[in-house]
């Protein structure tokens, strides 16, 4: 769905058990309302396989795809969301600005 409709892609991979995933769980869901990008999220003990394939060895690991669904060269391990923002950015990624109507929705 992603790729159909341009968006680049931001995978949180993560664990239940996680402390620092825990923590950044709050900011990287404010990252989707503040970013156009698809954000999603892979329980890495429900779903090793996918994890795998994407070499997760800690967590949070945080994968990126650019608009075209091509695998960003970088990822994040741990808890970084200065640097997911600069990865976002650096695929083009556009932020989205709150109109007061939106904030008074809120």
């Amino acid at each position: 769905k992603a790729k159909a409709a341009k968006r680049a892609v931001v995978i949180d991979f993560t664990a239940t058990w996680c402390g620092p995933c825990k923590r950044i769980a709050p900011m990287f869901a404010d990252m989707s309302e503040e970013y156009e990008a698809a954000f999603l999220k892979v329980d890495v003990d429900k779903n090793s396989e996918v994890s795998g394939s994407h070499g997760v060895t800690a967590m949070p690991t945080f994968a990126f795809y650019n608009a075209d669904g091509e695998k960003h060269s970088e990822t994040v391990r741990g808890a970084y969301p200065a640097k997911i923002g600069e990865i976002l950015t650096s695929l083009g990624v556009k932020r989205v600005v709150k109109t007061t109507e939106d904030k008074k929705e809120e």
